[in-house]
């Protein structure tokens, strides 16, 4: 007899297709799909009967798991949760469909609840589309006076592949979807400062001297730990309190203390046991550990979410965060939307917080802020990317942060603030609009850090000492910005007008109008068009090196400080009615133009002092070796007259054409000294 011969004649029977042979045996033909029995279970989905819907989900959860149901779709309708009773998800190897279903909390007065919780255990579980509702509207805060932040919407303790897409979680009075790190469980071994002596071990696993070095005394049984573990702080606010360095070195051995292999290894990273291991010890890159908790560290095998895709999903109006990243490694999460979250502390969208060096290997991509109170705050973490993302609000990455990435974001209102401690964080190709960005270095190990291709427009921009922004552009037409503490190169910038301090340019294109210059500034291999450059209040020097004036000025300020600028090996184009130089002779402190080839088109002289009435003459003026061409002037240096005070001038081996060098009223003059 064929199976075929039979499978048109069945009927269901408890979700199993039943066909009966003619010779009357009974063949099941399991479903894969369970459409979740609201009778059998007493669940209501009229918005009713909180404390049963409960009750009986987590009963139907539990009888489709033993069944081994492939999906399970819910009926359509308003599922009113126990704010006691959380849903909970532990299954494995199923598709859970709401169905456009409302999972909505009862209102209540408590400071802390879950609406739906996936634990550990939970494996290859895809959650999707419905919607997940707190009451954040109707909740009683008077009652229990605390900040009620803890009211979650879904809340991921555990489990391992997991996908949830297309789910709307709003309203709550904590954080719409919240991540755990696991800590709490699997803690195999205390790690104490008195067992651990000075020493190394050798890369064939012998015990060594080594003052540079500590050692853990005796070996540690891992064999209980599974197939891996990780050694770290992981109490409180984690971090290296005792363990100075992230790197550590573990070498282990067998049963009989054979030793098996050396492992390079990482603070708070997973670490891969070789097969047959059963001891560890553990060497430390420095000298010694102190800890008045006697403990420094701890060997653990945490089970945080792993390998999560969270896409497609809507996290609104949350009143504390939208997400409260806690914990959770190799996790993507891309296309969802954060919209209008915040409001009570912390206050943001996004909080990359509370997991620590726990949080890692993170993929944020392709989000979209909208009106929220803040976006974005990244704590912590490790190996953490966010690409593609739109934001508009406050943006800001804690130094702490490591081994981020930040690229082809966009900012539009932003505020954002990178705090950044190694190289190995990178920032490139975002485009930042109308809102203001800081590059801060934070460690003193970091010397300089470069930031690539980035797009600045109507923003203001600061960084610190060793900061370089290569091959960016810069457009700001429609504010004053503040640019501080940059190495700008091969960049294009164009600024209408600017407050500016301790900047320095490397073959760029600059344009604009204004730059007001403070403190020092350095120009090299650089196109100047049609500016302004303006001497300011702290202006100390101003060096040009190579660089190709077009119809561009330089101007000391009768409000500035006495400042000193330098022209080196420059080419001068002036076509306006403008001069290169203009000097309130009180604050000119040194002007120095060597080896430059001016051509002075303009109606005015190359250098005119236009002022002398507000503070006395008193600086330098040298002219050596230039090549000074002007024929609508007559002399080079004009303006008005010294009479007191002094100016020293030089002018050494200058080729001139068409004017004279000097005014003849400065010649015999005795404020003006003639070198």
């Amino acid at each position: 007899m064929k199976i075929s011969d039979i499978i048109d004649n069945f009927n269901i029977i408890n979700n199993a297709k039943v066909a009966i042979a003619p010779d009357g045996l009974i063949i099941y033909f399991p479903e894969s799909e369970y459409i979740v029995e609201l009778d059998k279970f007493g669940i209501k989905n009229d918005g009713t009967a909180p404390v049963e819907t409960s009750k009986g989900i987590n009963e139907a959860l539990q009888y489709a798991k033993n069944k081994g149901y492939e999906k399970i779709i819910f009926p359509m309708g308003n599922y009113l949760i126990s704010e006691l009773d959380p849903i909970v998800i532990d299954l494995k190897n199923v598709i859970i469909d709401l169905n456009g279903s409302t999972f909505q909390i009862n209102t209540n007065g408590l400071e802390k609840y879950s609406i739906i919780e996936i634990k550990d255990g939970a494996e290859n579980i895809r959650l999707t589309n419905g919607v997940i509702r707190g009451d954040k509207d109707t909740h009683d805060y008077e009652t229990i006076k605390t900040p009620h932040e803890w009211g979650h919407g879904l809340v991921f303790k555990g489990g391992i592949n997991l996908e949830v897409d297309n789910i709307s979680i709003t309203n709550v009075t904590g954080y719409g979807v919240y991540t755990e790190s696991g800590v709490g469980a699997n803690l195999y071994h205390w790690l104490y400062t008195k067992d651990i002596v000075s020493g190394a071990i050798s890369d064939d696993g012998k015990m060594i001297e080594n003052n540079e070095s500590c050692r853990t005394k005796e070996a540690y049984d891992i064999s209980m730990c599974g197939n891996q573990f990780e050694l770290g702080y992981t109490l409180g606010y984690q971090g290296y309190p005792y363990l100075k360095n992230k790197e550590y070195t573990s070498y282990f051995y067998d049963e009989t203390m054979n030793f098996i292999q050396k492992k390079e290894c990482l603070q708070f990273r997973k670490v891969d046991i070789p097969q047959g291991a059963k001891y560890v010890h553990c060497v430390y890159p420095q000298a010694n550990i102190v800890s008045t908790l006697g403990y420094y560290a701890f060997v653990t095998n945490l089970k945080p979410p792993v390998n999560v895709n969270f896409h497609d999903c809507l996290i609104k109006e949350n009143r504390s965060l939208g997400l409260g990243f806690c914990g959770g490694q190799h996790w993507t999460i891309e296309n969802n939307i954060f919209e209008g979250n915040g409001g009570n502390a912390p206050s943001y969208a996004v909080d990359f917080e509370d997991g620590w060096e726990l949080m890692q290997d993170v993929i944020f991509k392709n989000n979209k802020f909208v009106d929220n109170n803040n976006d974005l705050v990244v704590c912590a973490g490790d190996n953490l990317i966010f690409e593609a993302n739109e934001f508009t609000k406050v943006v800001y990455i804690w130094p702490r942060t490591t081994n981020y990435h930040f690229k082809g974001n966009k900012f539009n209102g932003s505020s954002i603030t990178y705090q950044l401690a190694d190289n190995d964080c990178k920032i490139n190709s975002n485009h930042y609009n109308n809102g203001t960005v800081r590059y801060n270095l934070t460690s003193p190990k970091l010397l300089d850090y470069t930031a690539f291709n980035e797009t600045i427009i109507d923003s203001s921009v600061t960084g610190t000492e060793g900061l370089r922004l290569k091959e960016c552009t810069i457009n700001v037409e429609n504010i004053k910005p503040f640019i501080k503490k940059i190495i700008f190169e091969n960049s294009t910038i164009q600024v209408k007008e600017a407050e500016a301090s301790n900047l320095k340019f490397v073959g760029c294109k600059i344009s604009g109008e204004k730059w007001n210059l403070q403190n020092n500034h350095y120009f090299e291999s650089c196109e100047l068009n049609q500016l302004i450059f303006n001497t300011y209040i702290n202006t100390d020097i101003i060096n040009f090196n190579n660089c190709n004036f077009i119809s561009s000025k330089i101007l000391f300020n009768t409000w500035g400080s006495e400042a000193e600028v330098i022209l080196e090996n420059c080419e001068v184009l002036t076509e306006l009615d403008i001069s290169l130089i203009s000097l309130s002779a009180g604050k000119t402190k040194l002007l120095r133009l060597f080896n430059n080839k001016i051509n002075n088109k303009s109606n005015k002289p190359i250098i005119d002092i236009y002022d002398t009435t507000y503070s006395i003459p008193n600086g330098n003026i040298v002219l050596e070796n230039n090549e000074l061409i002007q024929d609508k002037y007559p002399y080079i240096l004009d303006g008005r007259d010294i009479n007191q005070g002094i100016i020293n001038f030089t002018d050494k081996d200058n080729t001139i054409s068409g004017p004279q060098m000097l005014n003849p009223k400065y010649i015999n003059n005795q404020y003006f000294i003639i070198n």
